[in-house]
Order: structure tokens, then C-alpha cells, then sequence
């Protein structure tokens, strides 16, 4: 058996240095899906920190952390999900804590890690939130927490340290001053003074971490009702679990590094775990990726196979029976997957290797080392030798079963078609659609994807049938067309497995971009725009000089813009917020659930609007709210109306609000409540729904007044360069994405479906390239009698460009009908899920065709496989010496 192996490999090694074209082709296929998944593994292995990485960027080299809680005894439970409680219905402490020393084992030493009272930093005109933290991170406990990148930490109460990313965004450097402003300060910190920058670091844990680091005895006192600091221990001896329960039964929570002799477990802790879901999907999904690998690397072992009858029919010719010849061509599979799998495997890791910066530059964290782990790359790298060796299967059959005679004297050999084959296969496709169907109505997303990849193995299983049936077609068409569905038909070990791929391919990208496509259709339809379009929001936000600075931002950004300050009503001491009334009957939808047509009773409204809330203010701000003249609600204003949605007025013309008391249950008894009844006019009902109250109105409600946001709008929508100017502005407030701008409903799924059909025009060209490169391979003695018989020299790329297009063109076709399956089953159980929450669908989703993508990848791009074979293809016919 190891003889026979060794000859086989032997074989396979020498017909691959033959035709290294070939062979190099196959390596590329099998290597590019190794590279992608070698590739994924070392980067998600670099950037996956272990528990001790993790642990140094929380508390650097410290060994555990110490924490006062304030009681008298607390108790730790440990595992995954430990936490603490207070242990005996002990409570808060009346005497003053133990030293943290004196709980801790001799020796041990302790270094305070405070965060201070929020503030900001301000440095010329550009303010920032901030964290403080009073760390001596140089200090050797520490270190890992932050990574110093320049300068020297905080030594006196005028000097601080900050992050990379709090410099840059203050756009400030070492020895540069800064203004801090305390929130919440203390009795011994003053609320404002003026720092020094003094050091630069990047914070291990997040780079875009804003934080102030200052001199640990600069901070004063914690705040009151916060907790004492947390402070990093480092023992002279491994800790354990009694040194834990001794800083327990002293009021202190230690958390070690990790586990420590003598700690409980406990038998609940929950383990990770795959859920059945999960290992579904990820099995759908690379069980089909590797049937794409097979079907696109088939047709070229297969024409290898026949390229390699001659050779093949001396080994039986010598007496090697069929289980040989099979085991050559199973070797030359094993001998490229080998090499594709080795290859895609060194290439993908010192392409992980090249994306490390990129991604560090681009994520949050910093990675760990960089890791390649040897068993997981074998295993990645065995995958590609059995996907190559999956692929030379079928050809290395049919090389088995091949007329020895006939192949010797160069004739082709006449294989009978099995009708069972074609019939299993149409079977499994009406399966698989009922599979799918039936996963709909259960809105099971895993059972739709198997019925859907069972179709497709059905449709793959028929598609030798398929050809030789439209290859029937031929008598009726002109020349080229003709021997190029001949040629298809005749050779279906190679045409098939190509059309198989070219399916595959654009059934994912069909039912993908058809699931989409609905969705962005039914989100589409369903859009209603809180302002209208074109107006610039931004929300009231806590600013020193109030929100008059973003006005002006606005203003200065936005020249051709109306900038007002909407106005809103505020509770008071005692007061809650103004509801409003309809005491008119409930009128049902259809997706109201137990609603009684006929039934009257009171409810309140919360009403939407482009800012939110109860609004004040004058036919000004109305005109901006609503994008549309107010002087028609001039004198209701200023008598002490309201404006109000239709469905809030009253049919007197009047609206009814309450003025609950704090504590008043609305959703109660309502008798009670105060009621005010205000003049009212309705909204257009195709406009903007608010509620606005004029000045004398809102007084009488007997609530404060405040502002709700700062709006701009405008004839037209803002610009881009507008909007990034604004941002730009608002940013030196540290109002970082504060500004909203109403466009409209913008669709999400157009740079998808684009990706979608780029993806799978790629592998429609490649499948389409390959088959008709294999075709010219193989066809060499029917290209020599075209051209012994008088064809002309461009009868050979119009021969090629049908072959391309009947490859495409099938593929195509059949995967549009198979991506329908999955896509039709996507959306009829989103139906089903609405329809069971709701009992009645009144806006379904519908079932959305991506036209544009259809003709794209039904029409164009065979035609761009034609052309492409056209133009690629040598025009002189080859001479050969044909066998009689």
C-alpha cells in the first residue's frame, strides 16, 4: 500500500512540473482561501490578549487590588460572574478603616490608583472632557498601564500627563498650558488653575482614552460619597485565599491577578459555550466555501486526467487495475493541495504580519505579541490538501473508468450518462426549497440557510443533465455558438463543475443582495423624517455662556441657514412634565394589539418632534421647526395658544393639558391631575408633528423654561463641506458628533450590493476564464481540423467567446433561480415574526428583486466574459498531428 502511494505521488509530481500553467492555476485557487483564513487566524490570535496581558493593562505588575468598601465585613465569592456581598447583614463602618497594610501579608507595598472629579481641559479654543487619575505610572507596580511616549510624569500639583489621543484633540504638546475646570471639585481642590503639560502616554487598554494623569497627592480628598481610591498591592509571597478572607473580615475586597491556592470554585459557573446556531452558520458557510474551491479547481484536474489518458492507459495497459490509475490522479490533487495549502499558509501569515499596524491604527487596543500557532496553521493548511484532494475526485473516477483501447489509439472514450444522478439531484432541489420553506414559516434563519444550500447541491448535482440538454440547442444556431455548445456538452466533466462554481457564486450573491434589497425597500417606505429635510440639530448640551456658542458656530458655518434656539418647557420642584389629553374615542389600527373600536377613554400622547418635547416660542421658530411660513399662527401665539398635531385637537378647537404633580401616576386615575385648556390649531398632517406653546402659554403652565437645541435650516440641504465645517466647530465645544443633519432616508445596502456583485462578477469571470482556457487546452485537435478545413483565423475567439458565454450565461441563469430560494424564505419569516408580534400586517416586507444587480450579473458580465475571451484568445489556429 505505501509502495503504491509512493509511485502514485511520484507520478503526480512529475505531470505538475509538466504543466506548470496548470498546476499553478490550481495552487492559486487552492492557496487564495488558505492565505484569507491563515491570514484571519494570526491576527485574531495577536490582538486575542491572554488573562495575564489583560490583567498588566489593568493593574500593571501589581499582584492584586485592594479595595475599602466602607463596611465592617464583606465576603468574596469567586469564578466566572464572582462578586461580593456584604457578609453576615454587616453594614457601614462607624470607626475608621484598618491600614491597608495590616490586612495585607508583611511587607507588602501599596500604591494608590485615584481617579479624581470630572473636568475639562481647555487649550486656546478648543475644550474637552476629561478623566483625571492621580497613578504614578513610571512606578514599577504600574508599569504596563500606560505606555510613556515622551516627557516625564507629574511631580507637583501645577503639572500633568496626558493621553496621546487628549493631546492631539486639544492639539496641544509638552510644556504647552492648559486650562482645567473641575465639575464636581472638592473643599481642598480649587475649581479651576492652570497645568503644564509635562508627558505624553498612550493608555494600554484604549488609545482613544482621554485621560489626565497628575501628581498623586494633587487630587485632595475623594469626593464625597464616592469610595476610597483602589490601590494596587504587590506581595512579598504568593497570595491565597485566607489572605483574601483576612481583608474581608476588615471591610476590604482583594482581587488577585488570577487564581491563588485555596479558592472555592463554584459548580453554577457558566462555560463557554458554541450554541447549535452558531456551529450551523459557520458550517454552512465553509462547507460552501470549500464547494466553491472544489468546483472551480474540478475542471482542472479533470482535463489534467485526460491530458494524462494516454500515460494513464500504459499503467493498466502494465497491470495496474482502476484503484491505481484513481490513486494517480488523487496524488496530483494531494501534491497541489500540499503546495497550495504551504504556500497560502506562508503568505497569509507575513500578510497578517504586514496588517498588524494598519489594524492597531485603525482599532481601539493595542495588539499582544504577535502569534503563530503551529497546530492551528497545520490545520488550516490540511484543509486545502483536502479540498484539492475533494476536487481531483470525480476525475480521478472517470480517469478509472476509462476505455483503455480507445485511449491508446487517441480516440475519446464514450462514457453512458447516469440518469439517477440528474433525478437525485432534482430531487434534493425540491427538497431543499420545501426545507427552506418550511424554516420560514417557523422563522428558523438556520433551517432556511440548510434547505437553501441543500437546493443548491441539487441544482450542482443536475447541472450535467442541464448542459447536455442545452446543448441540444446547437442545430439551430449558427457555427460558433454551435461547436461551442457541442464542446460544452461533450465535455461536461469540464463544463459542468465550471457552470457549478459560476451557480454557486451568484446564488449567494443573489439571495444576499434580493434580503437586502427588500429590506432597504421596506425601511425605505417605512421612514418618516423627524425635521424636515435639509435642517441641522444640535441638542442643548451643559456649556459655560449656555448655548449661544453653538448658535454662532452654526451661523458662521451655515451663512445661507435661519440659526434660532428652540425653546422647551422644564419641570420645577414639585412639578412633572406636561402631558397632553385626548378624550376623544380610540381609534384602532391594524397593528394595535386588543383594541376596542368603540372604546372612550383618556390617553396621553408623547408626541415626536425635530427637537423633542413641549416647545415655546414664536412664529420664527415655527417657520425653522416646520420648513414651512407660520404667519398664519401669528395671533394664536401671541393670545396663548398652542400649535398642535391633529390628532391632539380637540373638536372646540382647543387642546387639553395636564400639569401632573411630581409622583402622579398617569397611567392611572387621571381625576386628580390639574388640566389647563388652550386655544389650538392643527399642524398639516404632511408636515412635521410638534407641539409648540406661545410665551403667555407656556407661562401659564406654571413650568420653567429652558432650551431644548440650537436648529439651522436652510432652502437647500448643507453641503458636505458645510456640514465637516460645523462638525469642525462644534468639536472645539467638545460636542463631537452633537450636530444631526435630516437628509432623508439613506439606504445602507448600496456599497453591499455593489460589493456583492463585484465579488461574484470575479468569480463568474475566473470560473468562465478557466473553462474556456481548459476548453482550448483540451480542444487542440478540433481547433487543428477547423483549421484544416478552411476556417477562418477569427473563427477561434468567436469560439471562445461563445464557450465563456455558455459558461457564464448557464451559471448565471441557474444561480438567479437558486438565490431566490433563501431570499424568498429570508423575508417570509420576517413576515411570520411581524405577523406573530402583531397579529396583522399593515406594511409588510416585501420581496425586493435587485433589478440593476440582475441584468449586471445576468446580462453584462457574461458579455464581459465573452468579450474578454475574445480579445484574450490568439487568432491563429493551431496545426497538429491528429491519430487516425
Amino acid at each position: 500500500m505505501i509502495g503504491r502511494a509512493r509511485v502514485a505521488l511520484r507520478i503526480a509530481r512529475r505531470d505538475a512540473r509538466r504543466a506548470r500553467g496548470r498546476s499553478a492555476l490550481v495552487v492559486a485557487m487552492i492557496a487564495l482561501p488558505v492565505l484569507g483564513v491563515g491570514a484571519a487566524d494570526v491576527l485574531y490570535r495577536t490582538f486575542q490578549l491572554s488573562p495575564d496581558q489583560k490583567a498588566a493593562r489593568s493593574m500593571g505588575t501589581a499582584d492584586a487590588v485592594l479595595q475599602d468598601t466602607g463596611l465592617t465585613r464583606v465576603r468574596q465569592y469567586s469564578g466566572p460572574g464572582g462578586g461580593v456581598d456584604s457578609g453576615d447583614g454587616t453594614g457601614a463602618r462607624t470607626r475608621p478603616a484598618a491600614s491597608p497594610t495590616s490586612v495585607l501579608p508583611s511587607g507588602s507595598r501599596v500604591l494608590v490608583n485615584q481617579d479624581g472629579p470630572r473636568g475639562t481641559l481647555t487649550a486656546g479654543d478648543t475644550t474637552s472632557t476629561v478623566a483625571l487619575r492621580a497613578l504614578a505610572y513610571t512606578d514599577p507596580v504600574a508599569r504596563g498601564i500606560y505606555v510613556p511616549r515622551s516627557g516625564r510624569a507629574p511631580r507637583t500639583a501645577g503639572e500633568l500627563t496626558l493621553t496621546t489621543a487628549l493631546a492631539d484633540r486639544l492639539h496641544v504638546t509638552l510644556g504647552d498650558s492648559v486650562r482645567l475646570r473641575l465639575v464636581d471639585p472638592d473643599a481642598t481642590s480649587p475649581s479651576s488653575r492652570t497645568l503644564t503639560v509635562v508627558g505624553l502616554v498612550d493608555a494600554a487598554s484604549s488609545r482613544s482614552s482621554r485621560t489626565a494623569l497628575v501628581a498623586p497627592a494633587s487630587l485632595g480628598k475623594p469626593v464625597a460619597g464616592n469610595p476610597p481610591a483602589p490601590m494596587l498591592v504587590r506581595s512579598p509571597r504568593p497570595l491565597s485565599w485566607a489572605d483574601v478572607e483576612r481583608a474581608n473580615a476588615a471591610g476590604y475586597v482583594l482581587q488577585p491577578r488570577g487564581d491563588v491556592p485555596g479558592q472555592p470554585r463554584r459548580v453554577d459557573a457558566p462555560g463557554a459555550t458554541v450554541t447549535t446556531s452558531t456551529l450551523t452558520a459557520v458550517s454552512l458557510v465553509v462547507g460552501m466555501a470549500l464547494l466553491e474551491v472544489v468546483l472551480l479547481a474540478g475542471p482542472a484536474f479533470a482535463v489534467g486526467a485526460k491530458r494524462q489518458s494516454r500515460e494513464l492507459a500504459l499503467l493498466s495497459a502494465s497491470g495496474a487495475d482502476r484503484e491505481d490509475v484513481r490513486g494517480v490522479v488523487l496524488g496530483g490533487g494531494a501534491v497541489l493541495g500540499a503546495v497550495g495549502g504551504v504556500v497560502g499558509v506562508v503568505v497569509g501569515v507575513g500578510l497578517g504580519r504586514l496588517a498588524v499596524p494598519e489594524l492597531t491604527r485603525r482599532t481601539d487596543t493595542f495588539p499582544g505579541p504577535f502569534e503563530v500557532r503551529p497546530l492551528e496553521l497545520c490545520a488550516i493548511a490540511a484543509v486545502g490538501l483536502i479540498t484539492a484532494v475533494l476536487a481531483a475526485m470525480l476525475p480521478a473516477r472517470s480517469a478509472a473508468r476509462q476505455d483503455v483501447v480507445a485511449a491508446l489509439t487517441g480516440r475519446r472514450g464514450q462514457l453512458r450518462d447516469l440518469k439517477r444522478v440528474p433525478l437525485l439531484g432534482a430531487a434534493l432541489a425540491v427538497l431543499g426549497a420545501v426545507i427552506a420553506l418550511e424554516g420560514a414559516r417557523r422563522r428558523s434563519v438556520n433551517t432556511i440557510l440548510a434547505g437553501s444550500a441543500l437546493a443548491e447541491l441539487g441544482l450542482v448535482a443536475t447541472t450535467p443533465f442541464l448542459v447536455g440538454l442545452v446543448g441540444r440547442l446547437g442545430p439551430w444556431l449558427p457555427l460558433s455558438p454551435r461547436l461551442a455548445l457541442r464542446d460544452a456538452a461533450r465535455n461536461r466533466s469540464r463544463t459542468a463543475p465550471a457552470v457549478s462554481a459560476v451557480l454557486a457564486a451568484v446564488a449567494g450573491s443573489v439571495a444576499v443582495g434580493t434580503y437586502l434589497s427588500s429590506l432597504d425597500s421596506y425601511h425605505r417606505d417605512s421612514y418618516q423624517p423627524s425635521a424636515p429635510i435639509g435642517m441641522s440639530v444640535v441638542p442643548a448640551h451643559d456649556l459655560t455662556g449656555g448655548m449661544l456658542p453653538v448658535q454662532r458656530a452654526l451661523e458662521s458655518t451655515m451663512p445661507e441657514a435661519t440659526v434660532v434656539q428652540v425653546g422647551t418647557l422644564t419641570s420645577k420642584v414639585g412639578k412633572g412634565p406636561v402631558q397632553f389629553s385626548d378624550v376623544s374615542a380610540l381609534r384602532c389600527t391594524q397593528t394595535t394589539v386588543g383594541c376596542a373600536p368603540q372604546q372612550a377613554r383618556p390617553r396621553l400622547h408623547h408626541v415626536g418632534s425635530p427637537v423633542g418635547g413641549t416647545l415655546v416660542g414664536d412664529t420664527a421658530t415655527l417657520a425653522v421647526l416646520t420648513g414651512r411660513p407660520a404667519g398664519a399662527y401669528a395671533d394664536l401665539l401671541a393670545r396663548g395658544g398652542a400649535v398642535v398635531p391633529q390628532e391632539l385637537l380637540r373638536k372646540d378647537g382647543t387642546v387639553e393639558l395636564l400639569l401632573p404633580r411630581l409622583g402622579d401616576a398617569l397611567d392611572g386615575d387621571l381625576k386628580n391631575v390639574p388640566r389647563l385648556v388652550l386655544p389650538a390649531r392643527a399642524l398639516p398632517v404632511d408636515g412635521p408633528q410638534l407641539v409648540l406653546l406661545g410665551d403667555s402659554a407656556a407661562a401659564r403652565t406654571g413650568s420653567g423654561t429652558g432650551v431644548a437645541a440650537v436648529v439651522a435650516s436652510a432652502a437647500h440641504l448643507p453641503s458636505a463641506a458645510e456640514e465637516d465645517r460645523a462638525r469642525h466647530e462644534l468639536a472645539k465645544l467638545d460636542l463631537d458628533g452633537a450636530l444631526r443633519v435630516e437628509r432623508g432616508y439613506q439606504g445602507g445596502s448600496a456599497l453591499g450590493l455593489l460589493a456583492l456583485v463585484l465579488g461574484s462578477a470575479v468569480i463568474v469571470l475566473g470560473a468562465s476564464g478557466i473553462a474556456t482556457g481548459l476548453a482550448a487546452a483540451d480542444g487542440r485537435a478540433d481547433l487543428a481540423t477547423l483549421a484544416a478545413v478552411g476556417a477562418s483565423p477569427g473563427r477561434r475567439r468567436s469560439l471562445a467567446a461563445f464557450q465563456s458565454a455558455v459558461t457564464a450565461g448557464l451559471g448565471t441563469i441557474l444561480g438567479t433561480a437558486a438565490g431566490l430560494v433563501p431570499a424568498a424564505g429570508m423575508v417570509r419569516a420576517l413576515n411570520a415574526e411581524a405577523l406573530q408580534q402583531r397579529f396583522t400586517v399593515t406594511n409588510p416586507y416585501p420581496l425586493v428583486l435587485p433589478w440593476r444587480n440582475l441584468v449586471v450579473t445576468v446580462v453584462v458580465v457574461p458579455l464581459v466574459a465573452a468579450l474578454a475571451a475574445a480579445l484574450l484568445t490568439r487568432s491563429r489556429l493551431p496545426l497538429v498531428r491528429r491519430l487516425a
